[in-house]
C-alpha cells in the first residue's frame, strides 16, 4: 500500500497502479517514478515543439537525400532549370565546309607572311592573332539566361547584361540580337548582344525566342535581324 500512493500522486493510469502495487526497495522508488513519467509521456505523444522538430528534420531529411538537388542538376543538364535557360554553342562545328575554308584562309595568311618576312615566328603569331580575333566562332560559347539578365561565357571571360539594357530584339536563323536601341541603329552592332541558337536548332531557337520575348515583351520585337554572325 505504501508504494500505491506515489503512483497516485504521478497520476498513472489504473492499469499503471496496478503494475505499481508490489514491495518496491525504497533506493529505488526514484528510478521507479521515473520509469512511470516515461510511460505517460509516451501515451500522450509528442508535444507542439516536437512535432515542430520532427516536421523541421523531415524537411531537412527530404532535401538531404537529394530530391531537390537531384532535380535541379536534371534541369541542368537538359540547359534549363526555373527561371534560367542555358545552353552552348560552337560555331565551327555547325558547317564543316564552312570551317574548312576559314581554316584555310588563315593559315594560308600565314604561309604569305612567312614568304614575305621568312620569319616562322611571325608567321605562327599572325595566324594565333586572326583565330584569337575569332574566337567566338572557333571556341565554344555559353549562354545562360535567367530572370536577371544575360550571361555570355567565352573562352577570354564572361559578361553580364540586365534585361532592363535592352529596348528591342530581332531574329533571325542563327540566333537573337538584342539592341540597347528601340529603334535600328548601326551602333547595335557594337553595343548590342547576339545569342547563338544551338547546333540542333529547333530545340534551342523556340526556347530562346520565348524566353527574349518574355522579358522584353512582343513589341520590343523587330523585323528580321541582320546582324552578322560572329
Amino acid at each position: 500500500m505504501a508504494s500505491r500512493a506515489p503512483a497516485d500522486r504521478a497520476g498513472c493510469t489504473p492499469a499503471h497502479r496496478v503494475a505499481a502495487q508490489g514491495t518496491a526497495p525504497p533506493a529505488a522508488g526514484a528510478a521507479w517514478r521515473s520509469t512511470e513519467l516515461l510511460v505517460e509521456e509516451r501515451e500522450r505523444g509528442p508535444s507542439a515543439e516536437e512535432a515542430r522538430g520532427g516536421l523541421r528534420s523531415d524537411t531537412r531529411g527530404v532535401n538531404g537525400s537529394g530530391v531537390v538537388e537531384s532535380e535541379a542538376q536534371g534541369d541542368s543538364r537538359d540547359g534549363a532549370s526555373p527561371g534560367k535557360l542555358t545552353w552552348s554553342v560552337r560555331p565551327c562545328t555547325m558547317s564543316w565546309p564552312k570551317f574548312g575554308l576559314v581554316s584555310a584562309v588563315i593559315l594560308g595568311f600565314g604561309f604569305l607572311v612567312q614568304l614575305a618576312f621568312g620569319d616562322v615566328f611571325l608567321a605562327v603569331l599572325s595566324v594565333a592573332v586572326l583565330v584569337g580575333s575569332l574566337h567566338s566562332y572557333f571556341f565554344e560559347t555559353s549562354y545562360s539566361l535567367s530572370p536577371e539578365g544575360i550571361e555570355i561565357r567565352g573562352v577570354f571571360g564572361a559578361q553580364k547584361k540586365p534585361w532592363t539594357g535592352f529596348k528591342s530584339f530581332s531574329v533571325d536563323r542563327a540566333g537573337v540580337s538584342l539592341s540597347p536601341f528601340a529603334r535600328r541603329s548601326w551602333l547595335e552592332h557594337y553595343r548590342g548582344v547576339r545569342l547563338l541558337f544551338s547546333a540542333e536548332g529547333d530545340g534551342r531557337r523556340d526556347e530562346v525566342v520565348s524566353y527574349v520575348t518574355g522579358k522584353l515583351g512582343k513589341e520590343a520585337r523587330r523585323g528580321q535581324g541582320v546582324a552578322p554572325v560572329p
